[in-house]
């Protein structure tokens, strides 16, 4: 049976279009199918517009989609980023019907490399726990994650074959483990914010839902410098340090059985695998990254918080009160022992390849909401590092488990290498 073409990576759709084998409508109108056919189950989209305007559009451009990279196919964008021809509501309806002067800087990069944008994804509240309408496209009655839920749940399901999201504590990696995608994660800072709502600065950064390790890397690429050209260099690990997550918090058996089959894969590969609970310099990373975003996020939404409280969803408004409730000494002292975690991470890890660890603490919970726990992502989002999600294993009830890939501050193109051998060897998926 052929292929549908809403089911193609993004790497897999323009080698396609180069072949000749079908052309760039002919895979933005399967994507359109696919979102009429399954958008009142999924529920992955905030705003979307009039398919026939839509590809009205679309074709007045389709003269310059042939000379770009992305050809016209479709990029999903999170409801914390503006567009200029959608509303950003942020998830609240403190923001319903707010409409953007510019693009933020992703969306403005994008569309310049021909990307067209079918509308904005569902978010979280203020990209924080209270949980949007989306439903995970692996079973309806269990959470997406979040709190980029939107983005990945339409992924997963061919809408699209890639979408922004962004992280803070958890909003990719889980999200991208609940539903079964790539979540790619670069180092904190690399990309521009500009447009994207903030809400704690010290860690707020730019997220990635794809199908695969070469979509994350040519979006990642097309953002910094406009380069569209060669996959990742895929690189071959030599020694793995293999985390179970216990030191973050709860692991599922399933998770930890998950995390077993990795050990024993990467042994038939001959690579060495060194297993830990624990890594001493990240002690206490959990709580030193939840009060650290407290405090940022308390003065970041204090307009909110003060003017428009009663509209706060209840885990919102407990995050603010415990940082309007901190003192500046604190928060100082916080960033200190933040900065001596990267420091001592950095000698922690050298002589590894890479860290490999659970990417959330178990498949996606049952229920629609609240959005799962981010625990197993906070400490690596405290020091800045890149992390990656990657699919491919199963709990007992078939539904997805993530495992993630942590590297160095700054060394994203080594750590998407690394990802493109495990996904090719450690979970067989096709590059």
């Amino acid at each position: 049976m052929a292929q549908d073409l809403a089911d193609l990576s993004l790497v897999e759709a323009l080698g396609s279009i180069e072949a000749g084998t079908c052309q760039a409508g002919d895979i933005v109108e399967s994507c359109l199918d696919r979102i009429e056919a399954l958008e009142p189950r999924v529920r992955a989209w905030q705003h979307r517009p009039d398919r026939k305007a839509f590809m009205a559009g679309w074709r007045s451009r389709q003269a310059s989609h042939g000379q770009s990279p992305l050809k016209g196919l479709l990029v999903g964008v999170k409801d914390i980023m503006d567009t200029t021809e959608f509303p950003t509501e942020r998830g609240s309806s403190i923001y319903r019907g707010r409409m953007a002067t510019a693009d933020a800087s992703c969306v403005a990069l994008l569309r310049w490399a021909g990307a067209e944008f079918p509308g904005k994804t569902v978010t979280t509240e203020f990209a924080y726990f209270q949980p949007g309408q989306t439903t995970n496209p692996h079973r309806q009655t269990h959470t997406p994650g979040g709190s980029s839920s939107g983005s990945a749940a339409a992924v997963a399901c061919g809408m699209v074959p890639v979408a922004l999201g962004s992280q803070t504590a958890g909003s990719t990696i889980r999200p991208a483990s609940y539903c079964g995608v790539v979540g790619f994660v670069p180092s904190h800072g690399l990309h521009a914010l500009r447009g994207v709502m903030p809400l704690s600065p010290s860690f707020d950064t730019l997220g990635m839902l794809t199908r695969s390790v070469a979509d994350a890397a040519l979006i990642h690429r097309l953002l910094l410098d406009g380069r569209s050209d060669g996959r990742p260099d895929t690189c071959r690990p030599r020694r793995i340090l293999l985390m179970s997550g216990e030191q973050f918090g709860e692991v599922s058996p399933s998770m930890t059985s998950a995390m077993e089959t990795v050990a024993d894969r990467l042994k038939e590969h001959e690579v060495e695998i060194v297993q830990t609970d624990r890594l001493a310099c990240m002690d206490d990373a959990v709580a030193t990254h939840e009060r650290i975003m407290a405090f940022e996020a308390a003065r970041t939404l204090a307009s909110e918080y003060a003017s428009r409280r009663s509209e706060l969803g209840p885990q919102l408004l407990q995050l603010l009160e415990v940082g309007q409730a901190m003192g500046l000494e604190e928060y100082l002292h916080l960033l200190e022992r933040r900065d001596g975690m990267i420091r001592t991470y950095a000698e922690a890890v050298a002589g590894f390849d890479g860290i490999a660890a659970p990417a959330a603490p178990d498949a996606a919970p049952r229920g629609t909401d609240f959005t799962g726990s981010a625990h197993m992502s906070r400490p690596w989002q405290l020091i800045g590092v890149p992390q990656i999600a990657l699919p491919g294993l199963r709990d007992p009830n078939e539904m997805p488990l993530g495992v993630q890939l942590i590297g160095l501050t700054r060394q994203d193109e080594r750590l998407l290498g690394l990802a493109a051998w495990f996904e090719l060897k450690v979970f067989s998926v096709k590059a």
